[in-house]
Protein backbone atom coordinates (compact mmCIF):
# COMPACT_ATOMS: atom_id res chain seq x y z
CA UNK A 1 0.00 0.00 0.00
CA UNK A 2 0.90 3.58 -0.35
CA UNK A 3 1.41 6.23 2.33
CA UNK A 4 -1.18 6.89 4.92
CA UNK A 5 -0.77 10.05 6.29
CA UNK A 6 2.70 10.30 4.73
CA UNK A 7 3.97 7.44 6.75
CA UNK A 8 4.48 3.83 5.08
CA UNK A 9 1.14 1.41 6.33
CA UNK A 10 3.46 -1.26 7.07
CA UNK A 11 5.56 1.05 9.89
CA UNK A 12 2.35 1.54 11.73
CA UNK A 13 0.13 0.23 14.60
CA UNK A 14 -2.44 2.48 14.94
CA UNK A 15 -3.57 5.91 13.09
CA UNK A 16 -2.09 7.71 15.90
CA UNK A 17 1.40 6.13 15.29
CA UNK A 18 1.41 7.94 11.41
CA UNK A 19 -0.43 11.23 12.45
CA UNK A 20 1.84 14.52 11.99
CA UNK A 21 -0.58 16.23 13.27
CA UNK A 22 -0.86 14.54 16.45
CA UNK A 23 -1.32 17.75 18.01
CA UNK A 24 1.08 20.34 19.69
CA UNK A 25 2.71 18.45 22.53
CA UNK A 26 3.71 16.14 20.37
CA UNK A 27 5.59 18.35 18.07
CA UNK A 28 6.14 21.51 20.13
CA UNK A 29 9.73 21.63 21.32
CA UNK A 30 9.04 24.10 24.26
CA UNK A 31 6.69 26.63 25.69
CA UNK A 32 3.03 26.12 25.32
CA UNK A 33 1.68 24.91 22.59
CA UNK A 34 -0.68 27.10 20.58
CA UNK A 35 -4.14 26.56 20.75
CA UNK A 36 -5.54 29.38 18.35
CA UNK A 37 -7.70 26.88 16.31
CA UNK A 38 -9.94 26.30 19.41
CA UNK A 39 -10.92 30.32 19.55
CA UNK A 40 -12.25 29.30 22.46
CA UNK A 41 -14.60 32.87 22.06
CA UNK A 42 -15.79 32.01 18.96
CA UNK A 43 -19.31 29.58 19.00
CA UNK A 44 -19.31 29.29 15.21
CA UNK A 45 -15.57 27.67 15.07
CA UNK A 46 -14.55 29.19 12.11
CA UNK A 47 -10.80 28.77 13.02
CA UNK A 48 -11.45 24.71 13.98
CA UNK A 49 -13.44 24.05 10.84
CA UNK A 50 -10.66 25.78 8.73
CA UNK A 51 -7.83 23.80 11.21
CA UNK A 52 -9.71 20.59 11.16
CA UNK A 53 -10.91 20.44 7.30
CA UNK A 54 -7.85 18.53 5.52
CA UNK A 55 -7.48 16.96 9.11
CA UNK A 56 -10.31 15.20 8.68
CA UNK A 57 -10.10 14.33 5.05
CA UNK A 58 -6.76 12.60 5.75
CA UNK A 59 -8.75 10.78 8.89
CA UNK A 60 -11.12 9.66 6.75
CA UNK A 61 -9.30 8.32 3.88
CA UNK A 62 -6.73 6.24 6.21
CA UNK A 63 -9.94 4.67 7.98
CA UNK A 64 -11.45 4.60 5.04
CA UNK A 65 -8.04 2.86 3.41
CA UNK A 66 -7.75 0.44 6.73
CA UNK A 67 -11.85 0.11 7.99
CA UNK A 68 -14.27 -0.29 5.39
CA UNK A 69 -15.60 -3.51 6.23
CA UNK A 70 -15.67 -2.25 10.08
CA UNK A 71 -18.80 -1.50 11.30
CA UNK A 72 -18.25 1.31 13.28
CA UNK A 73 -15.31 3.80 13.24
CA UNK A 74 -16.01 3.99 17.08
CA UNK A 75 -17.41 6.70 19.68
CA UNK A 76 -16.67 10.33 19.31
CA UNK A 77 -15.85 10.94 23.06
CA UNK A 78 -17.05 14.54 22.71
CA UNK A 79 -20.36 13.97 21.32
CA UNK A 80 -20.61 10.70 23.18
CA UNK A 81 -22.01 9.16 19.71
CA UNK A 82 -21.33 6.93 17.34
CA UNK A 83 -19.24 8.62 14.41
CA UNK A 84 -20.97 9.18 11.12
CA UNK A 85 -19.57 7.69 8.18
CA UNK A 86 -18.36 10.96 6.79
CA UNK A 87 -15.70 11.01 10.00
CA UNK A 88 -14.07 14.13 8.22
CA UNK A 89 -17.29 16.47 7.93
CA UNK A 90 -18.22 15.18 12.13
CA UNK A 91 -14.59 16.49 13.05
CA UNK A 92 -14.24 20.13 11.49
CA UNK A 93 -18.47 20.78 12.34
CA UNK A 94 -19.33 23.18 15.12
CA UNK A 95 -20.84 20.77 17.39
CA UNK A 96 -18.00 19.11 17.77
CA UNK A 97 -16.14 21.89 18.43
CA UNK A 98 -18.32 23.55 20.82
CA UNK A 99 -18.80 19.87 23.09
CA UNK A 100 -14.89 19.98 22.89
CA UNK A 101 -14.83 23.57 24.55
CA UNK A 102 -18.09 22.87 26.85
CA UNK A 103 -15.51 19.64 28.25
CA UNK A 104 -12.71 21.99 28.29
CA UNK A 105 -14.22 24.22 30.59
CA UNK A 106 -14.31 27.05 27.67
CA UNK A 107 -10.51 27.42 28.39
CA UNK A 108 -7.20 25.68 26.57
CA UNK A 109 -6.03 22.72 27.22
CA UNK A 110 -3.53 22.89 30.85
CA UNK A 111 -1.57 20.00 30.70
CA UNK A 112 -0.66 16.66 27.82
CA UNK A 113 -2.71 14.86 30.63
CA UNK A 114 -6.03 16.93 29.97
CA UNK A 115 -5.17 17.22 26.02
CA UNK A 116 -4.92 13.32 26.16
CA UNK A 117 -8.62 12.43 27.73
CA UNK A 118 -9.99 14.18 23.85
CA UNK A 119 -7.46 12.48 22.25
CA UNK A 120 -8.18 8.92 20.04
CA UNK A 121 -6.55 6.45 18.23
CA UNK A 122 -7.72 3.63 15.49
CA UNK A 123 -6.06 0.18 15.02
CA UNK A 124 -4.84 -0.05 11.51
CA UNK A 125 -4.95 -3.65 11.76
CA UNK A 126 -8.60 -4.62 9.69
Amino acid sequence: GGPVLGVARGSLRSLCDGVAWKFPWHVAMAGKPDFSHLSIQDKNCTAWGRYMESRGEKLGEALWSVGKQWKSWGECPMCEAEYPANIASHVRGKNHCNKLKEKLGWREPQSREEFERYWQCWPLQS
